[in-house]
């Protein structure tokens, strides 16, 4: 069993307990309907659950092994009067005969924004995402002008139900509603995996999303008229490991975030990957700015899974984006060099895990690789720096003091030396940090 080092404390992932969706829809009401500013939507019971793509490796930590808690402080009133389950959906959402129910309303187009599996049929796609829909019932007072972060197509601001804080990530107009439905799914499938294994989803370093909700203009006043909007509610952390980093002032001698944080994180990024493989999913996008920092509990958690999916579907995207000339979308600075050395390699579990080699060397040097490369910001340096990834030149680019931080702490220089240079396995990583 993947056993972590050593904590000063037991309570690994003692983060307070907030709710975890049930997926229990036994008792739900049949037929509901609720609003969305001007849009009525209609919804039923209907339940569907996607099955776990592979049940859990043997190396795959096991709440009892970890000391998690799976208790529920906040729960979603199954069985209320007065509520709804959080999973019942709008038919018409995503279905073909949502212009017969819903006329005129927006979201009866939403069908096209769904992703697309070769590994999981359309209708059980579709079916999937409706048991990730919050009940309406759960109104979010959305805070537009709080900010957390950004991204090209979507932002995610804060909001409040309860007395509780949460993050909802928005697309930018409803047309960029595929990349939320993406993620969603894949949080829908790692959500699944966890509660199955008895893992509390807000305790686990991978950032919990409570499922979809639905904004408006009225809700969210920078969408258009008309627009229903599909937003993702998750945990609300506002900072992020880059952000840490830059932070943080630390001795020259020593690990830049302090050794007990940066073996935390270590321990933290493995766990995920154990999960992502359990779930057969590739991240394809793992760096600093997506590690989100839990500042109150000293927490790291997996976020952004926008380019992540099935390792089947990325393998087809890959060869097909490869036949036509074109390559799939990655953070240059965190890609391994396979990805960008044109021999047709495509992305696998081991990709990632070299990005999670490119974080930890992050937070123990305090720069993003090739720093010193990138300084100078200029055509020819792209190039170059091209060229040191495909010839895996990270650690050979290192300034001395940058080398002497690292070899302050053996055993993690000897850690990140093995994922990039030495290129091993997580099944070896895992064995490492038992021994």
């Amino acid at each position: 069993m993947f056993r972590t080092p050593p904590l000063k404390s037991e309570a690994k992932f003692a983060t307070p307990a907030k709710q975890v969706i049930d997926t229990d829809l036994s008792s739900s009401p049949v037929g509901v309907n609720f609003e969305y500013g001007d849009d009525k939507v209609s919804h039923n019971n209907y339940k569907h659950f996607l099955p776990t793509p592979q049940s859990p490796s043997i190396s795959t930590p096991s709440a009892k092994g970890l000391s998690i808690s799976t208790s529920n402080e906040f729960q979603y009133y199954k069985g209320s009067g007065n509520y709804t389950s959080p999973l019942t959906s709008p038919v018409s959402v995503f279905s073909d005969d949502s212009s017969k129910t819903l006329a005129s309303s927006p979201a009866a187009s939403h069908q096209k924004y769904i992703p697309h599996s070769s590994v999981i049929s359309n209708q059980n796609v579709i079916d999937s995402l409706e048991d990730f829909i919050i009940d309406p019932s759960f109104k979010f007072d959305v805070m537009s002008n709080q900010v957390i972060g950004k991204g090209s197509f979507s932002t995610v601001v804060k909001a409040k139900f309860n007395d509780h804080f949460y993050a909802i990530k928005v697309p930018s107009s409803v047309k960029n509603s595929r990349p939320i439905y993406r993620e969603a799914l894949n949080y829908k499938i790692i959500s699944s995996y966890l509660q199955l294994h008895d893992f509390n989803c807000d305790e686990f370093p991978i950032l919990n999303v409570y499922g979809l909700t639905y904004l408006t203009k009225a809700n969210y006043p920078k969408l258009r008229f008309h627009e229903v909007a599909p937003c993702l509610v998750s945990s609300n952390l506002s900072s992020n490991l880059e952000t840490l980093i830059k932070r943080i002032s630390n001795e020259e001698s020593k690990l830049h975030i302090g050794e007990d944080l940066w073996w935390k994180l270590a321990k933290e990024l493995i766990m995920g990957l154990i999960v992502l493989r359990d779930c057969e999913i590739i991240h394809l996008d793992l760096k600093t700015s997506n590690i989100l920092f839990d500042a109150v509990n000293d927490d790291f958690k997996i976020a952004d899974f926008t380019s992540a999916g099935l390792k089947t579907d990325i393998l087809k995207e890959f060869h097909e984006k490869a036949q036509s000339g074109l390559s799939i979308d990655i953070t240059l600075q965190y890609a391994a060099p396979e990805l960008i050395n044109n021999s047709g390699t495509p992305p696998t579990y081991n990709s990632d895990l070299y990005s999670v080699g490119l974080i930890l060397l992050s937070a123990a040097i305090g720069q993003e690789p090739y720093t010193e490369v990138l300084r100078q910001n200029d055509r020819s340096n792209f190039i170059y720096l091209t060229e040191c990834i495909k010839k895996n030149k990270v650690l050979d680019l290192l300034s001395q003091k940058s080398l002497n931080i690292l070899q302050s702490n053996l055993d993690a220089y000897n850690l990140i030396k093995m994922i990039l240079i030495d290129r091993v396995d997580l099944d070896q990583v895992i064995g490492i940090l038992n021994n």
